[in-house]
């Protein structure tokens, strides 16, 4: 998620006043919010019911609304892919009301960090091969369109509905996302413990980084733990 910049209360919301069963109205439907399910510094994740059409949709709720924007702009990028095809998460809306930033996008079960956690057991190599390929699938289809995620890891890979399609995901959380065109070198990116060499060297970058984020998400699936430090770059090239 990009860092939250100082401005105005029209720039930034120090608060976010929605609550559970408040309805969210905008020019096209109404989204009656069931619960929060999901936060971080600079947004909160709604699970909410689209009133018009009876869906269960996920809401993520801006703090900042240039953090609305850059994301938006790459989630309008993202439609030239099929989502499903692609095993990208499906941008549905956006909209701002009373200087809060909203989009909307379609619920999704479980993320892998917390579906490791919640079984308290690694995956197995047998379950590991179509998550693998699934993201393989999503990346192409980002360079395909000329995107870098740069922010890959456990957190931000979902199953669809793992009781009805096992081992199902798409690829979330588009925020950090650049095209590579704007990429330059030295720029900081992805996480500590998910962050290529390169990123740290200084050298180019492009969409390479990607992969080495899947490798060690991959990686945290079969071992239960990262591979590389997350406390600092240095620890982190360190063990590289």
């Amino acid at each position: 998620m990009l860092g939250a910049i100082p401005g105005s209360f029209s720039k930034r919301n120090t608060t976010l006043p929605l609550k559970q069963e408040e309805i969210i109205s905008n020019k096209s439907t109404q989204y009656l919010v069931l619960d929060f399910i999901g936060e971080g510094s600079f947004s909160k994740i709604a699970k909410c019911i689209n009133l018009k059409t009876t869906e269960t949709t996920a809401i993520k709720i801006f703090n900042d609304i240039r953090d609305h924007k850059a994301e938006v702009r790459m989630l309008e990028q993202l439609r030239a892919l099929d989502p499903e095809k692609n095993n990208l998460l499906e941008y549905i809306d956006s909209f701002i009301i009373q200087d809060v930033p909203y989009v909307t996008f379609e619920m999704l079960d479980t993320s892998l960090w917390d579906f490791v956690l919640q079984r308290w057991a690694t995956l197995t190599p047998k379950e590991i091969r179509p998550i693998a390929r699934q993201l393989l699938v999503a990346f192409e289809a980002l360079k395909s369109i000329g995107l870098i995620h740069t922010d890959l890891k456990p957190d931000n890979v979902m199953f669809v509905n793992h009781k009805d399609e096992p081992f199902k995901v798409k690829l979330i959380d588009f925020g950090l996302a650049m095209p590579a065109s704007e990429v330059k070198t030295g720029m900081i990116m992805q996480p500590c413990g998910y962050r290529a060499p390169e990123v740290d060297l200084g050298l180019p970058i492009c969409e390479a980084i990607d992969m080495w984020g899947l490798g060690c998400t991959l990686a945290f699936l079969f071992f239960g733990q990262d591979i590389f430090s997350g406390e600092s770059a240095y620890n982190s090239m360190q063990t590289v």
